[in-house]
């Protein structure tokens, strides 16, 4: 059976061409339509066409169509971005890619397509000649496609092969001048950039850039995605100076071509602050990400789960350079979007809540702080039981605070200051169950969930047992001393034994928070041990 957009896209169907000829063209005019231009392709087209993957391929129709599309650079669509990579001092976002050459009609720049400028906003859409369709473009898109499916298993060294056969044909079919070539070097830069061969993956990202800038100008709003690209995969090797030149250069085409309050401009702009905030710069930094959430609200987007991504790491940000306050003001916003938005889960909510206390545990606001603890683990009781692993970090936390509260009571109220000792002792008892029982599981878990759990029983065991070694203060009773002690002394061994076995396990790969948490677990075992033998030497053993 024909596709649907094929029969549409046959030269005797002159109404259907029409008809999307007007649909685009009402997009340009209409404010409400500007905002959602998927419901105007879905008008035309469907539901079946949408992007799948990083890897591309193109059609016939969908090359026509972008085409018309990329012409209207007040379209506030954000285009699809490949997979990031988790890249350093990104925390928990990852720097974007784009797209090239795209599959159906999602993309808002295509590498052939023309970008207007600033004073051409209102510029009327010019009809773009059809891709070129032969037998080699045909070829181009069979290859294409073998090589994403093979790059989905896993299967890289084929799927290397077939995306060399892509390039070969999209020469023969498009000609070498056409952007579809450079998509295709772009296919193989991304390829050797997932295998980690980034010797080979540099020159290719490089020749993208070049024909587009040959085929589609210097200014072509395409020009600044690739160069967008090209930063990030600079930034993942850490290579900050030419990662930053190539963001620059980005801003400054994707500012000329789709507006400074454009999402693109303010997703380069986001990166580029990063960067420069990696490079030492730190204020500078900062102002850029400030600025590029300010573009994303301005355009209404402002509620979406990017823009929480994006406030997120401005308060991680924030709180690195001891901008406390406003980190707080930017957390409770991530808070209030959350709540009032549904395309947030209770994960969401957890992970906002605990980022707030976190903030106002610096503080010192240590009330507030433990109440949103408490509701975390509310929430996470009421969807996931009590015995999940995600609740025992929870737990750790609340107990910190606990312990802390116990400590300014310490001097003040000896009696208040042992019931937030207690309180803490009990959720970190809790903590240690509940770790023990995945950390136990070994056979059933990966390798490197297991490390993970094991290193969290690490961490409950050390409160505990520093816990208790505080808590020796309070007690007056012998008997309670000796008691305390030597349970302090057990779970802080247990601690060391657990480390020491992650270390060796992890051996040079071993992360300096294993290190650290050895460190202090061994100075903790070594104040108690001390403390022993001075009730020893009192007789109280």
């Amino acid at each position: 059976m024909v596709p649907r957009w094929r029969l549409l896209m046959r030269r005797g169907d002159r109404h259907k061409r029409a008809r999307l000829h007007s649909l685009v063209s009402e997009s340009a005019s209409a404010p409400h339509l500007k905002t959602d231009r998927g419901n105007l392709l879905r008008r035309f087209w469907g539901e079946s066409c949408r992007v799948e993957n990083q890897f591309v391929s193109s059609s016939r129709a969908g090359m026509q169509l972008a085409r018309l599309q990329s012409n209207d650079k007040r379209s506030s669509d954000v285009p699809t971005y490949m997979p990031g990579v988790n890249a350093p001092g990104f925390g928990k976002d990852e720097y974007s890619r784009h797209h090239f050459v795209l599959l159906g009609f999602t993309g808002l720049a295509l590498l052939s397509g023309t970008v207007s400028h600033a004073d051409d906003q209102n510029a009327p859409l010019q009809e773009q000649p059809q891709a070129k369709s032969n037998i080699h473009t045909a070829r181009w898109r069979i290859f294409t496609d073998k090589a994403r499916d093979l790059c989905r298993r896993g299967s890289f060294d084929n799927a290397e092969n077939y995306f060399h056969r892509a390039l070969q044909e999209a020469r023969l079919g498009f000609g070498e001048d056409d952007p579809h070539v450079a998509s295709c070097y772009n296919n193989l830069a991304e390829l050797f950039r997932m295998k980690k061969e980034y010797d080979k993956a540099e020159p290719l990202y490089l020749e993208a850039v070049k024909r587009l800038r040959e085929s589609s100008g210097v200014e072509d709003g395409s020009v600044g995605f690739a160069l967008h690209n090209l930063g990030g995969f600079y930034l993942l090797q850490r290579k900050l100076e030419q990662a930053q030149g190539c963001y620059e250069e980005a801003l400054k085409i994707k500012g000329r071509a789709l507006g400074t309050d454009h999402p693109e401009y303010a997703n380069t702009m986001f990166h580029l602050g990063e960067v420069i905030r990696m490079r030492g710069e730190l204020q500078d930094g900062l102002a850029l990400v400030r600025d590029s959430i300010r573009i994303l609200e301005q355009v209404g987007l402002g509620n979406t789960t990017l823009a929480v991504k994006r406030l997120t790491r401005f308060s991680e940000l924030l709180v690195f350079v001891g901008q406390l306050d406003e980190a707080e003001m930017v957390q409770r916003k991530i808070l209030q979007v959350i709540e009032f938005s549904k395309d947030f889960t209770f994960n969401d909510t957890v992970t906002a809540l605990e980022n707030l206390s976190a903030i106002l545990q610096k503080q010192g606001k240590l009330d507030e702080c433990a109440a949103l603890l408490e509701e975390s683990i509310g929430l996470l009781k009421d969807n996931k039981g009590n015995k999940d692993i995600q609740i025992v970090g929870s737990m750790l936390k609340l107990g910190s605070v606990c312990f802390q509260q116990g400590r300014t009571f310490t001097s003040k109220d000896h009696m208040q200051a042992l019931a937030s000792y207690d309180k803490a002792e009990s959720l970190l008892c809790d903590a240690v169950k509940v770790a023990e029982l995945y950390a136990n599981a070994k056979q059933r878990a990966p390798k490197r969930d297991t490390l993970h759990h094991t290193l969290l029983l690490a961490q409950s065991l050390t409160a505990l047992g520093n816990l208790r070694l505080h808590k020796l203060e309070l007690l007056a009773n012998n008997e309670s001393l000796w008691k305390t002690c030597k349970d302090a002394e057990r779970v802080l061994r247990l601690a060391v034994s657990l480390l020491e076995e992650i270390i060796v396990q992890q051996g040079n790969e071993s992360s300096s928070e294993v290190w650290k948490l050895y460190k202090d677990c061994t100075l903790h075992l070594a104040d108690v041990n001390i403390k022993i033998s001075e009730l020893q030497s009192q007789g109280h053993a």
